[in-house]
């Protein structure tokens, strides 16, 4: 008995990840979308540009790998996450769905 491939099976996942991440976010409510969030209260857009994030992050390391080059540094994600957290907090919704996307793209 063979198994499956894991790149198709890791492929097909990703892409369903996307599909069921951009599905959930459709649905928000339209107030739900032009929330801005605080620190201590994250809004849907600001988990999803800190997702992405940490998506293009993985895809760097991964490219990294692949390419037998040094990975980028790890910073302390704890220090890291509020960081993005300001700097991403004010974009809009279609700049920031039109980014995750490109970090799916980037994996798969």
């Amino acid at each position: 008995m063979t198994s499956p491939a894991f790149r198709p099976l890791l492929v097909d996942l990703l892409r369903q990840a996307q599909i069921s991440q951009n599905a959930f976010f459709q649905q928000l409510p339209p107030a739900e979308l032009a929330t801005i969030g605080m620190p201590e209260c994250w809004s849907a857009k600001d988990h999803l540009a800190h997702l992405t994030f940490w998506r293009h992050r993985l895809a760097s390391i991964l490219q990294a790998i692949i390419r037998n080059e040094p990975q980028p540094v790890s910073d302390d994600f704890e220090q890291l996450n509020p960081v993005i957290f300001q700097e991403h907090r004010f974009r809009s919704w279609p700049e920031l769905l039109a980014e995750s996307d490109q970090g799916y793209a980037e994996l798969i």
